[in-house]
């Protein structure tokens, strides 16, 4: 029954290797996202694996039965190049016209940007969910870039980061970020006096302040680190 089981699977994930040969979802050397599997480049097709080199330069055999059957994501098709986007939060004092020209210089002023598609601006308004990143705490730009390989998307990334920021700060241009105020209400020093007077009520009611006048008793509450009520006695009017 093993041995069974075995050959079931290994003619499974051969028939799949030959759907895959045949319907081509990806060949070696495109950077693919299978199911829930990191991300990485195919370097090899098999009789019974597909395997991916990932981000993390390590080796990914993924059965082809599993393969074949997943959803696959191909950033290398139809071609190599994929548009990338960026969300900018700007300050929305500055004219959206200035802006969307300045945004647009940054993002050619990147050597890995492609001319042709040329990249384009959008802004967004005021209104947060028109995209996942937009806010309504500020106006919101969208930028959009055509680059030529998926496999140097982190590069690319910082370098059309880098162009903006500078971009901007040379005009002037403020970026906003998500700002959250906090207000503290410290208590005075001194309890009002109803409260001091219900503490004495309660003090009397206790048995062993009976002895004790009502004059005689002197309260003197004071802040401290650990907070106390300090009880002071005076006078004492039993036994004398």
């Amino acid at each position: 029954m093993i041995i069974g089981l075995a050959l079931q699977i290994n003619i499974a994930n051969i028939f799949s290797g030959i759907v895959i040969n045949i319907e081509r979802p990806f060949r070696i050397g495109d950077w693919v996202k299978i199911g829930n599997f990191p991300e990485g480049k195919i370097v090899d097709i098999n009789w019974r694996t597909t395997k991916i080199q990932t981000r993390d330069d390590t080796m990914l055999s993924i059965p082809n039965s599993q393969a074949s059957e997943a959803q696959v994501e191909n950033f290398s098709f139809p071609n190599a190049g994929y548009w990338q986007y960026f969300t900018l939060h700007v300050d929305p004092i500055h004219p959206p016209d200035r802006v969307k020209k300045i945004l647009l210089d940054a993002a050619l002023s990147s050597k890995f940007v492609a001319k042709d598609p040329a990249p384009f601006t959008r802004f967004l308004g005021l209104t947060a969910g028109i995209t996942s990143q937009s806010q309504s705490y500020a106006a919101n730009y969208l930028i959009c870039i055509f680059v030529p390989d998926y496999g140097k998307k982190f590069a690319y990334n910082e370098d059309v980061w880098m162009n903006l920021w500078k971009h901007l700060r040379r005009a002037g241009i403020r970026v906003v970020l998500p700002r959250q105020e906090t207000h503290f209400f410290l208590e005075g020093v001194k309890r009002k006096p109803e409260r001091i007077g219900k503490t004495l009520m309660m003090l009397q009611e206790l048995e062993i302040f009976r002895p004790f006048s009502y004059r005689s008793q002197n309260l003197s509450q004071q802040k401290s680190p650990s907070a106390s009520l300090y009880v002071r006695r005076d006078h004492c009017s039993a036994g004398r």
